[in-house]
């Protein structure tokens, strides 16, 4: 919300009376109906719901809204990978899923059970995973995994409900492929819209992969192989 409004709390405050109000329903018509009010709230035509890896969950997305338009918009994945190591959010999930190592060698089966009502101490088991750097291929196996469950449920899409963007793409021409995805949208024409989003481009993060050491490199690259095939990005 505060990406929304100059005054969250109280756009939240709105949200809740808005919702309190609605009858009983299943969760997807709850969201289109908010979504469907905050476009009309802020005076927009359309709502674009951003989410980071939602192409694990694209099937269930397609089930909820059967005429929605998905866009996927990746990066290279080793890449991607590395990106998410550096985030404390993937390494519970890393350790949970496929048993990362700590940085000691342990595994979550040899810390016990996780008590998520413990204060952090630092010594926790949270904390200490949440501290730990587990090999890099993890969470390659993480993000591949994600691609793949997501690229099952492409055959149920028509064509015109599904747009594929590299990162690489968006970095490089801004201009161009912003206003490729306003054309996906069907947004209204903005002749400025493209121009003011290339304004905000930074520039391409810096490469890592060749930075690593050839072994972790190598497991790093198999780990992203088959969701790498998938996407157009691996021989």
């Amino acid at each position: 919300l505060p990406r929304l409004s100059a005054d969250p709390d109280g756009l939240f405050d709105e949200v809740m009376t808005f919702l309190r109000r609605r009858p009983s329903e299943p969760p997807r018509l709850h969201y289109r109906a908010l979504f469907g009010w905050l476009a009309r709230r802020l005076g927009r035509s359309v709502w674009i719901e951003r989410s980071g890896s939602s192409i694990e969950y694209l099937e269930a997305l397609r089930v909820l809204y059967p005429r929605g338009r998905f866009l996927h918009l990746h990066r290279d994945g080793p890449e991607t990978a590395l990106s998410m190591r550096e985030h404390h959010a993937y390494r519970l999930p890393i350790s949970i899923l496929y048993g990362a190592p700590l940085d000691s060698g342990e595994t979550l089966t040899d810390l016990g059970p996780l008590d998520l009502d413990a204060a952090p101490s630092g010594d926790d088991a949270i904390s200490r995973i949440l501290a730990s750097r587990p090999p890099a291929a993890y969470f390659g196996r993480y993000w591949c995994d994600q691609v793949v469950r997501g690229f099952r449920a492409l055959r149920q899409l028509d064509a015109d409900q599904y747009l594929e963007v590299r990162f690489e793409d968006l970095i490089a021409r801004p201009g161009e492929v912003l206003a490729e995805i306003a054309r996906f949208f069907e947004l209204e024409e903005d002749p400025g819209f493209a121009e003011r989003g290339a304004a905000l481009v930074r520039g391409r993060p810096a490469e890592r992969v060749a930075k690593l050491d050839p072994p972790e490199r190598a497991e790093l690259l198999e780990a992203c192989r088959s969701g790498s095939q998938l996407l157009g990005r691996a021989p």
